[in-house]
């Protein structure tokens, strides 16, 4: 994905079809997509939530994960931030941890992102691996062509 010479809609349908086989499924390439967008927007309000002063604490359930997939990525750790100084006042809202003494505590909802990010993991390893031996490959021929080579211009200064 931060290849700029591949297209972000190709990289969507090849995980896509990954996924469809793998789990044999039949999703598409948008709703993919728009799953890892969801997911990477909880992760970054979770880890917002966490800069702020006196903010209850909030963790995420694939943070983990996503800390070793994004590591130092600048969309969800940039370097410089700007605030505007308003303070943002949620205190009039209930947190889902919090319950009424009577009620029953909100389920919190359960998805399929956990087998999305095991999915992921595993596709950015294969891909890692796939272009390790692309360059490997390309070293090979590079050397074989220099050989050619070499033996050709030994033997016209014969």
């Amino acid at each position: 994905m931060n290849n700029p010479q591949v297209r972000k809609k190709t990289v969507w349908e090849q995980i896509t079809a990954e996924i469809n086989e793998t789990y044999e499924t039949k999703f598409q390439a948008s709703q993919v997509e728009g799953r890892w967008k969801t997911i990477l927007s909880s992760y970054r309000k979770c880890k917002d939530a966490k800069k702020e002063s006196g903010a209850a604490r909030k963790d995420y359930e694939f943070e983990e994960e996503l800390d070793d997939i994004l590591m130092d990525s600048h969309t969800t750790q940039p370097a410089y931030t700007f605030s505007s100084g308003k303070g943002n006042d949620n205190s009039s809202k209930r947190k889902v941890e919090e319950t009424v003494e009577g009620e029953e505590p909100q389920k919190l909802r359960t998805s399929g992102s956990d087998k999305v990010i095991h999915f992921l993991e595993g596709f950015i390893e294969k891909s890692e691996r796939m272009e390790k031996e692309r360059i490997e490959e390309s070293k090979r021929m590079h050397n074989e062509k220099m050989g050619v080579f070499r033996e050709l211009i030994e033997a016209l200064n014969k």
